[in-house]
Formats: C-alpha cells, structure tokens, sequence
C-alpha cells in the first residue's frame, strides 16, 4: 500500500507462526506512524482482534467496522510496508487520541 496514513485501519500479513501472546495471521490493524516517517520506512502499527480482553491497554471499536474489535496497543509494532494491504476504514480522532493516550502510559512517553 503507498499512500498510508496514521488512524487508517489496514489488511496486514502478521506472522504465520506467532509465539505465544502475540497477534499473528491475516488481520485488520491500525497505522499509529506519523505521516511524516518515510514511505520507504516501516509502518507502526497497533493490530486489532475481535475477541474482548479485559486489559487495559485494549480500546473498543465499534463505530467503523462491520463488527466490534478490539485494538490491542499492548502488541504495538512495526511492520515492513511490503505486510500491509487495502484499506478497511479510518477511524475518527478521538480514537486516536484514546490510543496515543494508552501508548504514553505503555512506553513511559
């Protein structure tokens, strides 16, 4: 995908064998890079579930999906551009701000 964009939620190729706790396979996840990082760079990203965790570190979706997930912030992290697809849905900024709230608290910012 060329033109990616921080809130976008995208398809992403995770890793076909994850080790345990973490998000793997095909799934939706969401662009928490700065539109400023170079294209050529990797993409950070936040993936999303649709299985309910009671953790903190989880925000609820429910607007702008055909089903409610669930962004995992506790799995953030960057992915080569070559893993990520078409684009899902872009969620609104107050969703983003929800989940920059959570990074700061999960990476001490």
């Amino acid at each position: 995908m060329a033109d990616l964009k921080r809130g976008q939620i995208v398809w992403c190729d995770l890793e076909e064998e994850p080790r345990a706790g973490e998000a793997g396979r095909r799934r939706p996840v969401l662009i928490v890079s700065s539109n400023r990082m170079s294209p050529a760079g990797p993409a950070v990203i936040v993936p999303l579930t649709s299985t309910p965790r009671a953790y903190p570190t989880v925000i609820e979706l429910t607007d702008c999906l055909p089903r409610t997930s669930y962004l995992q912030c506790e799995q953030v992290r960057a992915v080569s551009r070559a893993r990520l697809g078409a684009l899902i849905a872009t969620v609104d900024p107050a969703v983003m701000r929800r989940v920059e709230a959570v990074l700061r608290r999960i990476l001490e910012l």
